[in-house]
């Protein structure tokens, strides 16, 4: 019994609160081990493509299933991922690039 595709909302706050203190404890951890660089809960939740799950239900029909899977796809996999020394510059009408930025060691390969 896959818990993130369950239906019934009637054990969807147990599934979804318990999802919610996981992702809460690996914020924690996060937060106080500096050799972390993201959330580990998250990535494991990612690698089981738990998150694609997630965000499906987030097209459910059942309001109180779309509000928690809304909730933890806000408050744990929405970060800022861009790097802001990327982003052009908006003067007017136009975009401008950082030409400082240098390219990686061994150019680019694709």
């Amino acid at each position: 019994d896959n818990f993130v595709l369950k239906e019934e909302s009637s054990g969807i706050n147990a599934e979804y609160g318990g999802l919610d203190n996981i992702l809460r404890a690996g914020n924690e951890e996060f937060s106080a081990d500096a050799n972390l660089t993201t959330n580990p809960y998250c990535l494991l939740v990612e690698e089981g493509d738990g998150l694609e799950k997630i965000e499906y239900l987030q097209n459910h029909e059942n309001q109180e299933i779309y509000k928690k899977a809304f909730d933890i796809v806000e408050k744990y996999f929405s970060g800022d991922e861009t790097d802001a020394a990327l982003d052009p510059q908006i003067t007017g009408q136009q975009y401008t690039f950082n030409p400082d930025i240098q390219q990686p060691p061994g150019g680019f390969t694709f």
